[in-house]
């Protein structure tokens, strides 16, 4: 028989009931976890690959740089090494390498000397110039006038590990996704290499060695180099 005393004692029972109160309070707090490991994921990832493309550009500059006598074949046969220094076989459908000599005329007035784009099929500009217009610098790069100094800019379209995921959840701009450009700055350590070698001849300019142009990997004190 129902009572007003029996139906008070059973939602009295009801109510202080803590049962489950965990599975509930997990429900609401899980999803806000698996999103933070998901994000911490993604941005050390996102680090890692920024870091190793930063080595990479340096790494081709360096070899570049050794050169007595450069020839375009060598620039491209380097900047194809792109994949085995980065440790990556994505790099090739997904990135470019462009490497530029630009040379100093007079107080801020700059051209680019010559310039090899290769190493991959992403569609990339340099943001340094075209080949003998005038060369735009970042801020802490300087060149005096008859200095030539090359750059390599190593371009890489990014995709987060996660980006699918977010976008069909969220919509886009969730996770990094878009073109990384990491550029480095070298003096060539034994020649100014304004010039490239053709056919075995230095053009005009260029005080290298183009007989030596088939040789890679000349030794020489480091002059220096600046990261953007």
């Amino acid at each position: 028989m129902w009572s007003a005393a029996g139906a008070g004692r059973r939602a009295r029972r009801f109510f202080g009931d803590r049962s489950g109160i965990g599975a509930v309070e997990f429900a609401f707090v899980a999803p806000v976890i698996i999103m933070l490991i998901l994000a911490t994921t993604e941005l050390g990832q996102y680090i890692l690959k920024s870091q190793s493309l930063g080595m990479a550009a340096g790494r081709v500059g360096d070899l570049v740089t050794r050169e007595e006598g450069l020839s375009r074949e060598q620039v491209l046969e380097y900047a194809g090494a792109i994949k085995q220094i980065i440790g990556s076989d994505d790099f090739e459908p997904n990135g470019r390498v462009i490497v530029s000599a630009v040379t100093g005329l007079g107080p801020n007035a700059h051209r680019v000397a010559w310039q090899v784009s290769g190493g991959g099929e992403l569609e990339a500009t340099s943001s340094i110039g075209r080949q003998g217009e005038r060369a735009s610098l970042p801020d802490n790069v300087t060149i005096g006038e008859g200095e030539t100094l090359i750059a390599v800019e190593l371009f890489y379209y990014y995709e987060g590990l996660f980006s699918g995921m977010y976008e069909n959840l969220f919509g886009n701009g969730l996770t990094p996704v878009g073109v990384l450009r990491k550029t480095a700055w070298f003096r060539g350590r034994k020649t100014d290499l304004e010039q490239l070698c053709v056919n075995g001849n230095p053009g005009t300019g260029n005080n290298g060695n183009c007989g030596n142009v088939n040789n890679p990997g000349n030794t020489g004190a480091h002059n220096g180099q600046a990261h953007s």
